[in-house]
Protein backbone atom coordinates (compact mmCIF):
# COMPACT_ATOMS: atom_id res chain seq x y z
CA UNK A 1 0.00 0.00 0.00
CA UNK A 2 1.66 3.46 -0.61
CA UNK A 3 0.63 6.20 1.60
CA UNK A 4 0.10 9.00 -0.85
CA UNK A 5 -1.60 11.36 1.44
CA UNK A 6 1.77 11.00 3.38
CA UNK A 7 3.99 11.07 1.03
CA UNK A 8 2.02 14.80 -0.08
CA UNK A 9 2.09 16.27 3.45
CA UNK A 10 5.88 15.30 3.70
CA UNK A 11 6.24 16.89 0.41
CA UNK A 12 4.51 20.07 1.23
CA UNK A 13 6.58 20.23 4.93
CA UNK A 14 9.98 20.65 2.58
CA UNK A 15 8.15 22.88 0.05
CA UNK A 16 7.16 25.34 3.24
CA UNK A 17 11.22 25.60 4.03
CA UNK A 18 10.70 28.43 1.31
CA UNK A 19 8.42 30.46 3.18
CA UNK A 20 10.45 30.52 6.21
CA UNK A 21 13.32 31.42 4.13
CA UNK A 22 11.81 34.48 2.38
CA UNK A 23 11.49 35.47 5.63
CA UNK A 24 14.93 35.08 6.92
CA UNK A 25 16.90 38.07 5.34
CA UNK A 26 14.59 40.37 7.73
CA UNK A 27 15.24 38.32 10.79
CA UNK A 28 18.96 37.47 10.83
CA UNK A 29 21.07 40.25 10.23
CA UNK A 30 24.23 38.54 9.01
CA UNK A 31 22.15 36.98 5.87
CA UNK A 32 21.17 40.58 5.26
CA UNK A 33 24.14 41.86 5.01
CA UNK A 34 26.08 39.07 3.61
CA UNK A 35 23.60 39.47 0.19
CA UNK A 36 23.04 43.00 0.43
CA UNK A 37 24.40 45.50 -1.68
CA UNK A 38 22.86 48.18 -0.07
CA UNK A 39 24.03 50.77 3.12
CA UNK A 40 21.46 51.55 6.12
CA UNK A 41 20.08 49.37 8.82
CA UNK A 42 18.00 45.81 8.28
CA UNK A 43 14.56 46.54 7.01
CA UNK A 44 11.41 45.29 8.99
CA UNK A 45 8.69 42.58 7.81
CA UNK A 46 5.13 43.13 8.76
CA UNK A 47 4.06 40.72 11.65
CA UNK A 48 2.16 38.95 9.49
CA UNK A 49 5.39 37.72 8.09
CA UNK A 50 7.06 36.59 11.68
CA UNK A 51 3.17 35.04 12.86
CA UNK A 52 3.17 33.09 9.21
CA UNK A 53 6.84 31.66 10.09
CA UNK A 54 5.50 30.90 13.79
CA UNK A 55 2.94 29.00 12.85
CA UNK A 56 5.11 26.95 9.99
CA UNK A 57 7.66 26.22 12.70
CA UNK A 58 5.17 24.52 15.01
CA UNK A 59 4.24 21.74 12.75
CA UNK A 60 6.74 21.54 10.21
CA UNK A 61 9.40 19.90 11.10
CA UNK A 62 7.70 17.69 13.60
CA UNK A 63 5.20 16.48 11.29
CA UNK A 64 8.10 15.59 8.93
CA UNK A 65 10.34 13.86 11.84
CA UNK A 66 7.33 12.14 12.43
CA UNK A 67 6.63 10.55 9.12
CA UNK A 68 10.37 9.88 8.71
CA UNK A 69 9.67 7.58 11.48
CA UNK A 70 6.52 6.40 10.34
CA UNK A 71 8.13 5.54 6.87
CA UNK A 72 11.48 4.38 8.32
CA UNK A 73 9.35 1.33 10.37
CA UNK A 74 7.34 0.41 6.95
CA UNK A 75 10.91 -0.26 5.53
CA UNK A 76 12.32 -2.02 8.08
CA UNK A 77 9.33 -4.21 7.87
CA UNK A 78 9.01 -4.69 3.94
CA UNK A 79 12.46 -5.04 3.37
CA UNK A 80 14.17 -5.95 6.54
CA UNK A 81 17.38 -4.39 8.01
CA UNK A 82 19.98 -4.41 5.30
CA UNK A 83 17.45 -3.11 3.08
CA UNK A 84 16.74 -0.14 4.94
CA UNK A 85 20.45 0.48 5.87
CA UNK A 86 20.91 0.06 2.17
CA UNK A 87 18.53 2.92 1.31
CA UNK A 88 18.97 5.22 4.12
CA UNK A 89 22.79 4.68 3.74
CA UNK A 90 22.52 6.16 0.67
CA UNK A 91 19.80 8.68 0.51
CA UNK A 92 20.58 10.25 3.80
CA UNK A 93 23.92 9.68 5.04
CA UNK A 94 25.98 9.39 1.28
CA UNK A 95 23.57 12.28 0.66
CA UNK A 96 24.95 14.51 3.53
CA UNK A 97 28.67 13.83 2.76
CA UNK A 98 27.94 14.39 -0.97
CA UNK A 99 25.76 17.59 -0.03
CA UNK A 100 28.24 18.86 2.61
CA UNK A 101 31.51 18.67 0.19
CA UNK A 102 29.65 20.44 -3.33
CA UNK A 103 28.30 23.40 -0.75
CA UNK A 104 31.93 24.10 1.48
CA UNK A 105 33.27 25.81 -1.99
CA UNK A 106 29.68 27.51 -3.11
CA UNK A 107 29.13 29.06 0.42
CA UNK A 108 32.77 29.77 2.11
CA UNK A 109 31.95 27.91 4.85
CA UNK A 110 33.70 24.35 6.50
CA UNK A 111 32.99 21.02 5.83
CA UNK A 112 31.07 20.04 8.92
CA UNK A 113 29.15 23.30 8.81
CA UNK A 114 25.52 21.61 8.40
CA UNK A 115 23.72 25.00 7.18
CA UNK A 116 19.90 23.84 6.40
CA UNK A 117 20.85 19.95 6.36
CA UNK A 118 20.86 19.83 10.02
CA UNK A 119 17.53 17.27 9.60
CA UNK A 120 19.83 15.14 7.33
CA UNK A 121 22.09 14.53 10.62
CA UNK A 122 19.91 13.86 13.37
CA UNK A 123 17.74 11.17 10.87
CA UNK A 124 21.56 9.64 10.87
CA UNK A 125 21.57 9.13 13.86
CA UNK A 126 17.62 8.62 14.34
CA UNK A 127 17.95 5.53 11.71
CA UNK A 128 20.99 4.20 13.32
CA UNK A 129 19.22 3.95 16.72
CA UNK A 130 16.23 2.35 14.78
CA UNK A 131 18.20 -0.03 13.27
CA UNK A 132 20.06 -0.93 16.35
CA UNK A 133 16.67 -1.57 18.29
CA UNK A 134 14.80 -3.16 15.85
CA UNK A 135 14.94 -6.23 17.62
CA UNK A 136 13.53 -4.92 20.84
CA UNK A 137 10.09 -3.81 20.32
CA UNK A 138 9.52 -3.72 24.04
CA UNK A 139 11.08 -0.78 24.15
CA UNK A 140 7.97 0.83 22.63
CA UNK A 141 5.44 -0.45 24.23
CA UNK A 142 4.18 2.64 25.90
CA UNK A 143 3.86 4.45 22.87
CA UNK A 144 2.20 1.43 21.47
CA UNK A 145 -0.02 1.64 24.10
CA UNK A 146 -1.12 5.40 23.90
CA UNK A 147 -1.81 4.76 20.47
CA UNK A 148 -4.57 2.24 21.15
CA UNK A 149 -6.98 4.82 20.86
CA UNK A 150 -7.48 7.87 19.42
CA UNK A 151 -8.22 9.99 22.78
CA UNK A 152 -5.19 8.71 24.80
CA UNK A 153 -2.85 10.65 22.12
CA UNK A 154 -3.39 13.64 24.42
CA UNK A 155 -1.33 11.72 27.06
CA UNK A 156 1.76 12.52 24.95
CA UNK A 157 1.41 16.02 26.05
CA UNK A 158 2.78 14.42 28.96
CA UNK A 159 6.45 14.53 27.68
CA UNK A 160 5.40 17.08 25.38
CA UNK A 161 5.00 19.86 27.96
CA UNK A 162 9.07 19.88 29.42
CA UNK A 163 10.91 19.32 25.64
CA UNK A 164 8.56 22.72 24.18
CA UNK A 165 9.89 24.11 27.82
CA UNK A 166 13.50 23.03 27.19
CA UNK A 167 14.19 22.07 24.05
CA UNK A 168 12.81 25.57 21.80
CA UNK A 169 14.28 28.78 22.14
CA UNK A 170 10.95 30.84 23.69
CA UNK A 171 8.76 27.90 23.62
CA UNK A 172 8.34 28.86 20.02
CA UNK A 173 11.88 27.70 17.43
CA UNK A 174 14.27 24.05 17.68
CA UNK A 175 17.83 24.52 18.79
CA UNK A 176 19.41 22.79 16.21
CA UNK A 177 23.03 21.94 16.05
CA UNK A 178 25.46 24.33 13.27
CA UNK A 179 28.04 21.77 12.80
CA UNK A 180 28.48 17.50 12.39
CA UNK A 181 30.73 17.96 15.45
CA UNK A 182 27.95 20.04 17.94
CA UNK A 183 25.95 18.48 20.05
CA UNK A 184 22.63 19.80 21.33
CA UNK A 185 20.98 17.29 23.39
CA UNK A 186 18.13 19.53 23.71
CA UNK A 187 17.22 19.19 19.93
CA UNK A 188 17.89 15.72 19.40
CA UNK A 189 16.07 14.43 22.20
CA UNK A 190 12.91 16.68 20.81
CA UNK A 191 13.17 15.36 17.58
CA UNK A 192 13.73 11.87 18.53
CA UNK A 193 10.36 12.38 20.53
CA UNK A 194 8.27 12.71 16.89
CA UNK A 195 10.30 10.15 15.05
CA UNK A 196 9.65 7.29 17.79
CA UNK A 197 5.97 8.66 17.59
CA UNK A 198 6.14 8.14 13.59
CA UNK A 199 7.33 4.27 14.85
CA UNK A 200 4.19 4.07 17.00
CA UNK A 201 2.06 5.65 14.23
CA UNK A 202 3.21 3.14 11.50
CA UNK A 203 2.63 -0.21 14.64
CA UNK A 204 -0.97 1.28 15.19
CA UNK A 205 -1.87 2.60 11.76
CA UNK A 206 -5.10 2.24 12.29
CA UNK A 207 -5.11 5.71 13.87
CA UNK A 208 -4.88 7.30 10.70
CA UNK A 209 -8.35 6.95 9.74
CA UNK A 210 -9.53 8.34 13.44
CA UNK A 211 -6.91 11.07 12.44
CA UNK A 212 -9.19 11.64 9.40
CA UNK A 213 -12.64 11.94 11.09
CA UNK A 214 -10.78 14.54 13.48
CA UNK A 215 -9.03 17.09 11.73
CA UNK A 216 -11.20 19.69 11.46
CA UNK A 217 -11.45 19.95 15.40
CA UNK A 218 -7.75 19.68 15.96
CA UNK A 219 -7.16 21.68 13.34
CA UNK A 220 -9.85 24.39 14.29
CA UNK A 221 -8.78 24.23 18.24
CA UNK A 222 -4.76 24.91 17.06
CA UNK A 223 -6.09 28.35 14.92
CA UNK A 224 -7.81 29.42 17.88
CA UNK A 225 -4.90 28.83 20.54
CA UNK A 226 -2.98 30.52 18.17
CA UNK A 227 -4.68 33.39 17.60
CA UNK A 228 -5.33 33.77 21.33
CA UNK A 229 -1.84 33.76 22.06
CA UNK A 230 -1.48 36.13 19.51
CA UNK A 231 -3.40 38.57 20.84
CA UNK A 232 -1.99 38.12 24.00
CA UNK A 233 1.42 39.11 22.98
CA UNK A 234 0.06 42.28 21.55
CA UNK A 235 -0.57 43.06 25.64
CA UNK A 236 1.93 45.41 27.65
CA UNK A 237 2.58 42.33 30.25
CA UNK A 238 1.46 38.98 28.70
CA UNK A 239 0.98 36.06 31.68
CA UNK A 240 3.57 33.53 30.66
CA UNK A 241 0.98 30.51 31.61
CA UNK A 242 -1.31 30.91 28.37
CA UNK A 243 2.12 29.97 26.33
CA UNK A 244 3.01 27.29 28.63
CA UNK A 245 -0.24 25.36 28.27
CA UNK A 246 -1.27 26.18 24.76
CA UNK A 247 1.75 26.20 22.31
CA UNK A 248 2.30 22.57 23.71
CA UNK A 249 -1.53 21.80 23.29
CA UNK A 250 -1.88 23.73 20.25
CA UNK A 251 0.89 22.11 18.47
CA UNK A 252 0.05 18.73 19.37
CA UNK A 253 -3.53 19.51 18.07
CA UNK A 254 -2.52 21.16 14.62
CA UNK A 255 0.35 18.32 13.96
CA UNK A 256 -2.14 15.34 14.18
CA UNK A 257 -4.65 17.55 12.60
CA UNK A 258 -2.74 18.32 9.18
CA UNK A 259 -1.84 14.55 9.46
CA UNK A 260 -5.46 13.55 9.22
CA UNK A 261 -6.35 15.96 6.98
CA UNK A 262 -3.86 15.05 4.30
CA UNK A 263 -5.28 11.26 4.79
CA UNK A 264 -8.91 12.42 4.70
CA UNK A 265 -8.10 14.77 1.34
CA UNK A 266 -5.14 12.85 -0.57
CA UNK A 267 -6.49 8.98 -1.39
CA UNK A 268 -4.53 8.50 -4.85
CA UNK A 269 -1.69 10.05 -6.46
CA UNK A 270 -1.54 11.58 -9.73
CA UNK A 271 1.27 12.51 -11.97
CA UNK A 272 1.25 16.38 -10.84
CA UNK A 273 1.38 15.26 -7.03
CA UNK A 274 4.30 12.42 -8.32
CA UNK A 275 6.23 15.33 -9.29
CA UNK A 276 6.14 17.54 -6.33
CA UNK A 277 6.67 14.07 -3.84
CA UNK A 278 10.07 13.17 -6.00
CA UNK A 279 11.13 16.85 -6.33
CA UNK A 280 10.75 17.81 -2.77
CA UNK A 281 14.06 16.15 -1.53
CA UNK A 282 15.76 18.49 -3.84
CA UNK A 283 13.89 21.30 -4.06
CA UNK A 284 14.87 21.67 0.13
CA UNK A 285 18.43 21.04 -0.33
CA UNK A 286 18.77 24.04 -3.11
CA UNK A 287 16.23 26.27 -2.38
CA UNK A 288 17.80 27.96 0.32
CA UNK A 289 20.32 30.25 -1.34
CA UNK A 290 17.71 31.06 -4.13
CA UNK A 291 15.03 32.50 -2.15
CA UNK A 292 17.81 34.50 -0.46
CA UNK A 293 19.35 36.13 -3.39
CA UNK A 294 15.82 36.35 -4.58
CA UNK A 295 14.61 38.25 -1.15
CA UNK A 296 17.21 40.42 -0.40
CA UNK A 297 17.62 41.36 -4.90
CA UNK A 298 14.27 42.57 -3.71
CA UNK A 299 14.61 44.37 -0.48
CA UNK A 300 17.41 46.15 -2.37
CA UNK A 301 15.24 47.31 -5.19
CA UNK A 302 12.78 49.43 -2.78
CA UNK A 303 9.82 46.41 -2.43
CA UNK A 304 8.53 46.28 0.73
CA UNK A 305 8.02 42.63 2.88
CA UNK A 306 4.18 42.63 1.39
CA UNK A 307 5.98 42.23 -2.20
CA UNK A 308 9.24 40.70 -1.42
CA UNK A 309 7.97 37.71 0.99
CA UNK A 310 5.19 36.00 -1.40
CA UNK A 311 7.12 37.26 -4.74
CA UNK A 312 10.14 35.13 -3.35
CA UNK A 313 8.20 32.69 -2.62
CA UNK A 314 6.47 32.44 -6.32
CA UNK A 315 9.43 33.39 -8.05
CA UNK A 316 11.74 30.24 -5.85
CA UNK A 317 9.46 27.37 -6.74
CA UNK A 318 9.29 27.18 -10.07
CA UNK A 319 13.68 28.13 -10.10
CA UNK A 320 13.95 25.26 -7.97
CA UNK A 321 11.58 22.62 -9.91
CA UNK A 322 13.44 23.81 -13.23
CA UNK A 323 16.96 23.36 -11.27
CA UNK A 324 15.43 19.64 -10.13
CA UNK A 325 14.43 18.70 -13.32
CA UNK A 326 17.81 19.98 -15.20
CA UNK A 327 20.35 18.80 -12.92
CA UNK A 328 18.39 15.98 -10.67
CA UNK A 329 16.11 14.02 -12.24
CA UNK A 330 17.75 12.74 -15.19
CA UNK A 331 21.03 12.62 -13.77
CA UNK A 332 23.28 10.52 -11.37
CA UNK A 333 22.23 12.86 -8.43
CA UNK A 334 18.72 11.08 -8.29
CA UNK A 335 20.78 7.63 -7.17
CA UNK A 336 21.61 9.49 -4.03
CA UNK A 337 17.83 11.22 -3.35
CA UNK A 338 15.58 8.47 -4.71
CA UNK A 339 17.91 5.73 -4.88
CA UNK A 340 19.28 3.35 -7.66
CA UNK A 341 16.06 1.43 -7.53
CA UNK A 342 13.67 4.54 -8.25
CA UNK A 343 16.22 6.96 -10.36
CA UNK A 344 14.95 7.33 -13.67
CA UNK A 345 18.73 7.45 -14.90
CA UNK A 346 20.19 4.24 -15.15
CA UNK A 347 23.42 2.54 -16.82
CA UNK A 348 22.88 2.14 -20.21
CA UNK A 349 24.41 -1.68 -19.61
CA UNK A 350 22.15 -1.82 -17.12
CA UNK A 351 19.15 -1.96 -19.25
CA UNK A 352 20.89 -4.27 -21.54
CA UNK A 353 21.08 -6.48 -19.42
CA UNK A 354 17.71 -6.55 -18.31
CA UNK A 355 16.45 -6.70 -22.16
CA UNK A 356 18.60 -9.69 -22.97
CA UNK A 357 17.54 -11.58 -19.76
Amino acid sequence: MRYHSLDALRAIAMFFGIAIHAVLPYTDPTVFQALSSADGPMPEAADIWHIMVIWIHQWRMPVFFILAGFFGALMLERRGRWGMLKDRGVRIFLALVVLLTLLTPLTDKQWAELHHLWFLWFLVQFYAVQLALSGAGRLFRPLLWIFEGPWRLALLLIPMVPLVLFAKHDLLFQIIPLTLWEVRPSGLVYYAFFFGTGIALWHRRERLDDLARLWMPLVGYSLVVMIGLTVLGYSDEPPVWPNMIGIPTGQLALIFGLIGMAHALIRKGGPVLTFLVDSAYAVYIVHLYIVLIVAVFLIDAGFSSWVVVPASIGITVPLCLLTYVVLVRYTPFDWLLAGYKNARFKWPFSRMKRAST
